[in-house]
Parts: structure tokens; sequence; C-alpha cells
């Protein structure tokens, strides 16, 4: 129930996010919603999502680098013996 919760938050604090961001224009007579400046809302957009792969692949990258050393490591301590 938690995670459903925080779910619900993160999403209401994005979509607010984007409209600040997007200087979004809402009028009710006629209902319509404007966002102006959707190009910079759209390069954040871009700029989050490279910089979420390329923390991802540092990750991934870092975790394959143990995983050899830790390979190696046993490989040379079975040759001991």
């Amino acid at each position: 129930m938690k995670s459903m919760v925080s779910v619900i938050l993160t999403l209401v604090v994005f979509i607010l996010l984007c409209l600040y961001i997007g200087d979004a224009k809402i009028t009710f007579s006629p209902f319509s919603i404007s966002i102006p400046g959707w190009r910079v809302l759209l390069s954040y957009f871009f700029l989050a999502l490279t910089l979420y792969f390329y923390g991802n692949h540092q990750y991934i990258k870092g975790e394959n680098d143990t995983l050899i050393k830790v390979k190696e490591y046993f490989e040379d301590e079975s040759e001991k013996k």
C-alpha cells in the first residue's frame, strides 16, 4: 500500500513539475491547456533520460568489472593449489 501511495505522489509531483517548467496556461472558457515552453520541457526530459541511461551503464559496467576481477582472483587461487 505504501508503494502505491509513493508512486501516485511521484506522478503528481512529476506532472506539476512538467506544467511548471513548460509554463502551462490553463483556461476554462473555452477549456484549453497550452504549454508554450514545450521545447524546454522536452529538452529537460531528454537530459534526465540521458543521465539515467549513463548512470545505469556505469553501474552495469562496474558490476561487470567486479565480476571479472573476482573470477580472475578465484582462477589464480585455484592454480596455486
